[in-house]
């Protein structure tokens, strides 16, 4: 199968390290696709298909997912049902600083090896205050205040709620677990 490319250069402001956007799956149409950037999302209205690295997930208000600059990924309507979504795509360049600055203790290799994206489910005042600081960074004006708050803000998502991440060895879908 041919993958669609989507490039940092059309998708990430190259001063801040990011792009964040809110959504609506009435106004956007999906994809099949990859990119040289990292992305999180998380959904934050109704359910989503979501088709990553040949396998199937449903996706439900609150999941974040952590998806590597090769994961090959899709939406889908759940039952043609709408649904939005949170998202921020940040450079590669931004990604490797933060993960420096974690350091060793930091288990990098077990969000950037698993066979699938890192996906944890935020309760619901989290889930607030991600989109609260998100918000955040579209309306900061100055450069480098941006990049310091996507840092700290990085930082915090993975080591609040990631750390206890583990990826699922299992073989039973997820429909059914």
């Amino acid at each position: 199968m041919d993958k669609k490319m989507i490039y940092a250069k059309y998708h990430v402001h190259e001063d801040t390290g990011c792009n964040f956007r809110y959504v609506r799956s009435d106004t956007e149409r999906f994809r099949p696709h990859c990119h040289d950037y990292y992305e999180f999302f998380m959904v934050k209205q109704g359910d989503a298909h979501h088709i990553v690295n040949e396998q199937y997930q449903i996706l439900s208000e609150g999941n974040l997912l952590f998806i590597r600059d090769f994961d090959y990924h899709d939406y889908k309507r759940a039952d043609n049902k709408y649904f939005e979504f949170l998202n921020l795509a940040v450079s590669a360049e931004m990604m490797n600083s933060v993960f420096e600055y974690l350091g060793e203790d930091f288990p990098k290799e077990k969000f950037l090896n698993s066979p699938m994206p890192p996906m944890v489910t935020l309760p619901v005042t989290e889930r607030e205050k991600f989109f609260y600081r998100l918000n955040e960074l579209n309306q900061t004006g100055d450069t480098k205040t941006v990049r310091l708050k996507l840092k700290t803000l990085l930082v915090d998502i993975f080591t609040n709620y990631f750390l206890t991440y583990s990826a699922k060895t299992s073989k039973v879908p997820l429909w059914l677990e």
